[in-house]
């Protein structure tokens, strides 16, 4: 321990780290289930696809505002099955 310095970014650290993993390795104090990793891999997909589907969204009403601007008075929420029959 005396031979580290305070920061890690000397090589000299960097080599003495590397000789200590390898003659005294240390292990991963806690290791995820492979369910748990399936899910959090699933969660981050879900994730995105809905970020991705908002952000299409965003784009599609901008492109539908700047086509349409009077749609939007005609009707008072614009989502429903009359708001796109007029849209399309």
């Amino acid at each position: 321990k005396d031979d580290l310095h305070q920061n890690k970014t000397d090589k000299l650290d960097a080599l003495y780290l590397a000789k200590l993993q390898s003659e005294h390795p240390q292990r991963l104090a806690y290791v995820q289930s492979k369910e748990y990793q399936e899910l959090m891999a699933n969660n981050r997909i879900y994730e995105q696809a809905s970020h991705d589907l908002i952000t299409n969204k965003n784009r599609l009403h901008k492109a539908i505002q700047l086509t349409f601007p009077e749609i939007e008075h005609l009707l008072a929420n614009p989502r429903g099955k009359n708001y796109w029959s007029i849209v399309l």
